[in-house]
């Protein structure tokens, strides 16, 4: 089950924009969906620096 639908669900039973996309940042995993969202309201830089920390290591 992903993040999305979670945060979704959050939002829509009233939960702050802002505290749902601190939740959907804080889970470790990185997805391409995550990214779609993050992008509407993170720049380039910053979205770099999220997958970056995000990212696992070998």
């Amino acid at each position: 089950m992903g993040m999305i639908p979670i945060v979704e669900n959050l939002i829509g039973k009233g939960l702050p924009v802002g505290t749902a996309l601190a939740f959907l940042m804080a889970v470790t995993a990185l997805s391409l969906p995550k990214m779609i969202i993050l992008k509407k309201v993170l720049n380039n830089k910053l979205i770099g620096a999220f997958a970056e920390r995000n990212t696992y290591k070998l």
